[in-house]
């Protein structure tokens, strides 16, 4: 949603973003593990939306 907001030229200068599911008190490793590939697949794929300008993607 955001990167469409960015591609639409939207007049915002602060997008705010959260994930939860980081509160865990039992198999921390495995969900702290899978909440942050969630969270890099999430990045990548934003980063990937953004438009180049000048040879260079738009910057956050």
């Amino acid at each position: 949603m955001v990167a469409r907001c960015i591609k639409a030229d939207v007049p915002t200068t602060v997008y705010l973003v959260s994930v939860s599911g980081f509160d865990t008190h039992a198999r921390e490793k495995d969900a702290q593990t899978g909440r942050l590939t969630d969270v890099d697949k999430a990045l990548t794929a934003f980063r990937s939306a953004l438009p180049v300008t000048r040879g260079r993607r738009t910057s956050w």
